[in-house]
């Protein structure tokens, strides 16, 4: 096999420097892709990276609205989180996108536990100054309440 002309090697790293894939640079200059492959790991340019499926429904900035949403704005849920979204950057996305996007941002749900409305302490001060009371009467003088 005859060696690559420095056109042609030049003609290579353009392709390669444009992101072209090496199966596409193969066929346009002629060669293999094995040989597109060894003037890339020659010339040492980075290897191509294949950004391949969808693109997220969220970029980072929105997501990083719905975290401060959530976090500094108090917004209870995700469906709050996601008419926040709607209303202030008019991104139309759905609820599991959202909870997807917190979760990814290191923000579980959890139910809160619930807790008593009076604590062990506060509720045996008060039994105790209900006792320490029990003889008031209301409405007579100096022992209103």
């Amino acid at each position: 096999m005859q060696p690559l002309t420095e056109d042609r090697k030049n003609t290579i790293e353009f392709y390669l420097r444009q992101g072209f894939s090496y199966h596409k640079i193969a066929k346009l200059v002629k060669v293999s892709s094995s040989t597109v492959h060894k003037i890339r790991l020659e010339l040492g340019l980075p290897a191509r990276i294949d950004k391949g499926g969808r693109p997220k429904a969220l970029t980072k900035r929105e997501q990083q609205h719905l975290v401060r949403a959530v976090t500094v704005d108090g917004l209870e849920n995700a469906v709050q989180a996601q008419q926040s979204l709607e209303q202030n950057l008019g991104k139309s996305v759905s609820v599991n996108t959202v909870r997807r996007a917190l979760r990814d941002a290191g923000l579980v749900s959890f139910v809160r536990p619930k807790k008593p409305l009076i604590n062990e302490r506060n509720r045996k001060r008060r039994l105790q100054w209900a006792r320490q009371h029990i003889d008031w009467v209301i409405g007579t003088s100096g022992h209103d309440g």
